[in-house]
């Protein structure tokens, strides 16, 4: 069994610049664009959760972007809890883009962890500044950064925001208005009095409604931006348990700004349930790791509603390494987003994301895949809609990469059977039929299951042709019958492998064991390797 990992990837707002592409995946047919690989949802020292002195907004950059190491020696010195003992040199690659999501409560720390207190606004804007002057000097050249924040929603849990404006100076106005208007932490004494006249009423009372109206003046203002669900599963008890109504009305508002949700958690290393959710399957959220759960009942409406993956990143390891406190992964450490984007800006990222053309890993399991669907008279690839006749035979092309290794090293020099060894064991091919659209007036509009998700095809090594350059190619012909979707999912794991598959190949609940050491967790992680893509919807005409 192999054990790999892999990157997250994640967005932020600030400032942009252009990516260049090392994805060796397949560019789209005549169409300028590439792959980027990043994340939306890592903190940095500026998050009161996240406060270690390693943690900088520097720090977390040299990462992301492989200008240092995991570990390093002066980071050692600036650590307040016992260093991990990972050799220097991980092998994944770097991201392509990072944003930066810090919590949008008070500012109590500046990007080099300087104690203050001010508003969430101005500690990003100081963000934004750190920034550009790294970049003046040299630093991640090429790279695409954003800032953007995690967002308290009122009565429910958290999710990504980026509000993308024109320039910086309307962005920043954005955002201290929805700070005003929508955070549950923020003070009135933040702001001037002018500034209170002129936003007016406050909505942060800890209702879900105020989440709503949030979502519509996002629309009204700033439609260009996204707010993606966070840890979805993640329950903290009453109100701010998500139900699917919840997502559906805000998907309803605006279905061009909640248009995905962190399907692939972070804190994967956290001892007290990986992802902090006890809804975690092969480290994916239930609602994205169920077949015929939450998320195939959305898609079974035909909404454009994708997934994706982050770290969550806030520290690894605190205190005693055999009882203390473990949360996750660096950014581009375990799990990573793969998005095709066409463009150079935060805006055509965002776009990116919105199409559908993503994919999500652990461990570095693949680094490229191609998934198409072919008609008689088109072609289209992941979030797209193909239109046929009924009847009509349907040929699904998929083709990835896996690297030779992936980032996995032990973290205090534990033995261990674990490697950094990366393979696919076998591809399922998921299909749900699509139905239409729910009505919030409907009963069904509660409903959380798509009974008609089945996987119709599992794919072994058996079943692809593998090239000179180590990509796999795989061809399955469906007959049109109803309106559907086709996604997939793929691990290193084998069906049936205890305490991981049951006999569908199905992820089965981590289970952790009661304070589990760091580097127990971070062995368990590494053997349990999957990756998800997004949807291929099939329209057909002539019903």
């Amino acid at each position: 069994m192999n054990k790999n990992k892999k990157f997250v990837v994640a967005l932020s707002l600030a400032t942009i610049m252009l990516m260049q592409n090392t994805m060796p995946l397949l560019a789209k047919n005549n169409e300028e664009g590439k792959w980027m690989s990043g994340e939306y949802h890592t903190h940095t020292t500026q998050s009161k959760d996240a406060g270690e002195k390693i943690t900088t907004t520097e720090h977390i950059l040299d990462v992301a972007f492989k200008e240092a190491d995991f570990t390093s020696e002066s980071w050692s010195q600036a650590a307040t809890w016992e260093l991990p003992t990972q050799t220097t040199d991980a092998d994944g690659a770097a991201f392509d883009y990072l944003v930066l999501a810090n919590h949008l409560r008070p500012s109590f720390r500046n990007p080099d962890g300087k104690t203050q207190d001010l508003a969430f606004y101005q500690g990003l804007q100081q963000e934004i500044n750190k920034v550009k002057v790294l970049q003046e000097e040299g630093k991640y050249e090429d790279k695409l950064i954003f800032s953007g924040f995690e967002w308290d929603m009122l009565g429910l849990d958290h999710a990504a925001v980026g509000i993308i404006a024109p320039n910086e100076e309307q962005m920043i106005e954005g955002i201290k208005e929805f700070e005003y208007r929508y955070s549950k932490e923020t003070k009135d004494t933040y702001f001037t009095n002018e500034e209170t006249e002129k936003y007016g009423k406050r909505y942060n009372e800890n209702i879900k409604e105020n989440t709503f109206h949030a979502i519509g003046w996002l629309k009204e203002n700033y439609p260009d931006s996204y707010v993606l669900i966070n840890h979805p599963a993640r329950k903290n008890g009453g109100e701010s348990e998500l139900k699917i109504e919840d997502i559906r009305r805000m998907n309803d508002i605006a279905p061009n700004i909640v248009f995905g949700f962190e399907g692939i958690l972070g804190n994967q290393m956290s001892n007290d349930g990986r992802g902090e959710s006890k809804e975690v399957y092969g480290g994916a959220d239930g609602m994205l790791a169920e077949v015929g759960g939450m998320w195939d009942a959305l898609l079974g409406e035909g909404r454009r509603f994708f997934t994706f993956a982050n770290s969550d990143f806030h520290f690894k390891v605190r205190k005693d390494p055999t009882g203390g406190s473990y949360s996750g992964y660096w950014p581009g450490e375990y799990s990573r987003n793969y998005t095709w984007v066409e463009g150079n800006t935060m805006k055509d990222l965002a776009d990116g994301l919105r199409s559908g053309k993503s994919f999500a890993v652990t461990g570095d399991l693949i680094d490229a895949l191609d998934f198409r669907a072919k008609g008689k008279s088109e072609e289209v690839e992941m979030g797209d809609t193909l239109k046929v006749q009924k009847g009509e035979e349907v040929t699904l092309t998929v083709r990835f990469k896996s690297p030779e290794v992936n980032n996995y090293q032990t973290l205090f020099g534990t033995d261990t059977d674990t490697t950094n060894e990366v393979a696919v064991d076998h591809i399922d091919l998921i299909s749900g039929e699509v139905t239409g659209k729910i009505s919030a007036n409907s009963e069904a509009y509660t409903n959380d299951k798509n009974e008609t998700t089945k996987v119709i095809q599992t794919f072994t090594s058996e079943d692809w042709i593998t090239d000179e350059e180590g990509y796999n190619t795989l061809t399955f012909t469906v007959k049109a019958d109803k309106d559907r979707y086709y996604r997939l999912r793929g691990t290193n794991l084998e069906v049936s492998v205890e305490g991981q598959t049951d006999e569908m190949g199905n992820p089965l609940r981590d289970e952790m064991k009661e304070r589990p050491s760091a580097d127990s967790i971070n062995d368990h992680n590494y053997s349990d390797l999957w990756f998800y893509g997004n949807p291929i919807f099939v329209d057909v005409q002539g019903k």
